[in-house]
């Protein structure tokens, strides 16, 4: 089986160590252009689009961007295969079904979470227990979600941010770095602060 990566910047850098930790190497990767700095000596394969991929071929997206991260997943999926990346110095007590998913190093996840599709957990974060989050999203390094967090597809948790208990997270919202989520928030919110605003 050949393993590729899509994306090859800061993301994808803690993918190709937790990977690496497990003995599991990446055959190449696409981007837009060929990257001059290319510190795990990866094969460049050109855009994704123009790559004639394999169906048994298993594919990893490591690109910030929520938006972006499900334009290529959707217009890849049925071609290839996705795979979901956990470290292994995590902790993970609840199962990952989903493809796609990036679980970076020290990450915590407690019993009944659920997680969608081609979402980004980032180092240090926690994920309490029976929490949801949607497909594409990301949570930043070091944010909490307290348990029964619910959070919508496409949204993104910031740095250090906490959310507080059974709080409900609409999509596509923006949680700025630092802050503290104590009410529920509707579709497309922006907010930051403590109380978050």
């Amino acid at each position: 089986m050949r393993r590729f990566l899509i994306g090859y910047s800061g993301h994808s850098y803690p993918a190709i160590e937790s990977l690496r930790l497990k003995g599991v190497e990446f055959d190449g990767y696409c981007e837009l252009q060929e990257k001059k700095l290319n510190p795990y000596n990866l094969k460049y394969l050109g855009r994704e689009e123009l790559v004639e991929f394999k169906p048994e071929d298993s594919i990893f997206i490591a690109i910030g961007d929520n938006q972006l991260r499900a334009k290529i997943y959707n217009s890849l999926k049925g071609d290839v295969q996705f795979f979901s990346i956990i470290d292994k110095t995590s902790v993970v007590r609840s199962e990952l079904t989903q493809a796609g998913i990036l679980v970076n190093a020290g990450v915590i996840i407690q019993p009944g979470c659920k997680i969608g599709e081609g979402t980004i957990i980032n180092s240090g974060a926690i994920v309490e227990h029976e929490c949801t989050i949607g497909r594409f999203s990301h949570i930043a390094p070091g944010a909490v979600l307290a348990g029964n967090v619910e959070i919508g597809e496409f949204s993104l948790v910031g740095i250090n941010s906490t959310i507080l208990p059974g709080i409900k997270v609409g999509k596509n919202c923006v949680i700025g770095a630092g802050s503290v989520v104590t009410k529920n928030l509707m579709d497309n919110s922006i907010v930051k602060g403590n109380p978050a605003r």
